[in-house]
């Protein structure tokens, strides 16, 4: 009896089609029904701790773009010289270090010999550092590379010749000519970092012990929680397509060509 009611309860005697139909409903509604783990609501859960997440994500796409971009545009600057060498060696390095290794490693390195930062939980702004950095540390290597390579090719453009003809060099050059130009692909690889740091903190999550939805989703999956993992699931899918269409927004914004096709 116990066990027909529980199969009544979660829809289960019902044909598959309807249960799908129904799920799709309550979802759309913002029900993703009751973990089995916790025993309250997956929306609840999710809405408590997705900030987190979200925190440390923007946090470690905030590191990376900040030290990409200018060291991109110094390397191509600086091509070929020994600064772009050790710039390129250091995005080599970034690009072979996988997060899931670099995490222990600065928890080693700054919480364990050198103790500066703590080595787990979330409590004030110095227990984001080593999360965001150890996030941050493949998405800032590819950054680097696209914005190196945008901005060499547009030194090698006409109108970079004629500037530097009449006097324009070094900062000016730089932030009134190149960087503009680059921010369009820079853009575009910085929505993609934003969706790859969502999932790369699942493991960054789980090794610094941050209350996110990362390692929420593994501590269900352990439970067998279905309802609260299908709930992280669609919340991750969702992410995803809101920042691709925040991209396509902003190309809008970034790119009068787009506004003169409009017009």
């Amino acid at each position: 009896e116990q066990v027909d009611q529980v199969r009544t309860e979660l829809g289960l005697d019902r044909p598959v089609f309807q249960q799908y139909l129904t799920y799709l409903g309550d979802v759309v509604r913002g029900d993703f029904g009751t973990s089995y783990w916790l025993r309250i609501d997956v929306t609840s859960i999710i809405g408590e701790r997705v900030w987190a997440t979200l925190s440390l994500t923007l946090m470690a796409l905030a590191i990376a773009l900040l030290i990409a971009v200018p060291a991109g545009l110094l390397a191509a600057f600086r091509h070929n010289k020994a600064v772009d060498r050790l710039l390129v060696s250091g995005s080599m390095l970034g690009n072979a270090i996988p997060t899931f290794w670099m995490a222990p490693v600065l928890i080693l390195l700054f919480s364990v010999t050198i103790p500066i930062f703590p080595p787990s939980g979330r409590s004030d702004i110095s227990s984001y550092v080593l999360p965001a950095v150890a996030l941050a540390g493949l998405q800032g290597a590819i950054l680097f590379k696209i914005t190196r390579g945008v901005a060499l090719d547009i030194l090698s453009q006409d109108h970079i010749r004629l500037a530097r003809a009449k006097g324009v060099y070094g900062a000016k050059l730089a932030l009134a000519h190149v960087f503009p130009n680059t921010l369009l692909p820079v853009l575009t690889m910085a929505g993609l970092a934003l969706a790859n740091l969502l999932s790369s903190a699942i493991v960054v999550e789980v090794i610094f012990a941050w209350p996110g939805i990362g390692s929420t989703m593994v501590d269900a999956v352990r439970q067998r929680d279905f309802p609260l993992v299908q709930g992280i699931t669609v919340v991750f899918a969702l992410a995803y397509v809101l920042i691709n269409t925040t991209v396509d927004l902003l190309y809008r914004i970034v790119d009068p060509r787009l506004r003169k096709a409009e017009a």
